[in-house]
């Protein structure tokens, strides 16, 4: 007997429910709303001849640390602060300011 007690004031609950968001009909999507346009940003495209490799090279705990260092005082990457050394150092690399590009921000 003390079970039936608890699903006596169903109908109390179909009341409360009714009011809530989930249990309204959707409302009618407004005509004067126009999508905001997608809009593609270009894309640098790397030269199809030469294809991007990736290298690893060894150095001291202490020369990486500066090196990291001077590269985020001067606001590039490593990559870019080797490659902007080498390109100084041997103009006949042929290192472009297109190999110093930020290339990580393709990854979003």
């Amino acid at each position: 007997m003390a079970d039936s007690k608890k699903f006596q004031n169903v109908d109390i609950l179909k009341e409360i429910a009714a009011t809530l968001p989930t249990q309204r009909p959707p409302e009618p999507a407004r005509v004067d709303v126009r999508p905001v346009p997608i809009v593609e940003l270009p894309r640098p495209v790397p030269a199809a001849t030469d294809p991007q490799v990736q290298i690893s090279f060894s150095a001291r705990f202490s020369t990486r640390k500066g090196m990291f260092q001077v590269a985020r005082d001067l606001d590039v990457t490593l990559k870019a602060f080797i490659l902007d050394a080498l390109r100084d150092k041997y103009p006949q690399l042929g290192i472009t300011d297109d190999d110093l590009a930020d290339m990580r921000t393709r990854r979003r």
